[in-house]
């Protein structure tokens, strides 16, 4: 039984050392796992079997995580899980496309100095240079900066 638990542990520690390497790189929880997991097996190796099965755990256990190591960085492998589409979205379009300049709206929140108001049926993001407009004050647009709309309240 303890020599089951001792391969067991064996290869616990090489699946988190692969999950390290290849799912969560950066993390070293799982590295920290693995090797948590190594020395378990030739702690347990060593009380139950004695030095030289230790050792043996040992050198098994650097071998395998070589080996393992090699494998996970082979181009092939690196290209079976890695990623193949591009992202081809864009950013809506700015403010200015959408309302023309002196469009009324309706603020949607309040307006501290930033916002966002209803204007042509879109919500906006928006600024006010007029102090705090309350929600539901109407509004006018009078410019725009960094796709934010500048607006002022409606006399």
């Amino acid at each position: 039984m303890e020599l089951f638990i001792i391969i067991f542990l064996v290869v616990l520690g090489l699946c988190l050392l692969v999950a390290e390497i290849l799912f969560i790189p950066g993390i070293t929880v799982a590295l920290t796992g693995a090797i948590v997991s190594f020395i378990a097996a030739v702690l347990l190796a060593y009380y139950n079997f004695g030095f030289s099965c230790a050792m043996w755990v040992i050198g098994a256990s650097v071998v395998l995580s070589v080996v393992t190591v090699l494998l996970c960085m082979r181009r092939k492998m690196l290209k079976k899980i890695s990623l193949h589409e591009s992202i081809t979205s864009s950013v809506s379009r700015n403010a200015e496309e959408i309302v023309p300049l002196g469009a009324e709206g309706i603020a949607q929140t309040r307006l501290a100095p930033m916002g966002t108001v209803l204007v042509n049926g879109n919500i906006l993001e928006s600024k006010t240079y007029d102090g705090y407009l309350e929600a539901k004050t109407r509004v006018k647009v009078v410019g725009f900066e960094d796709s934010v709309v500048i607006v002022s309240r409606l006399k």
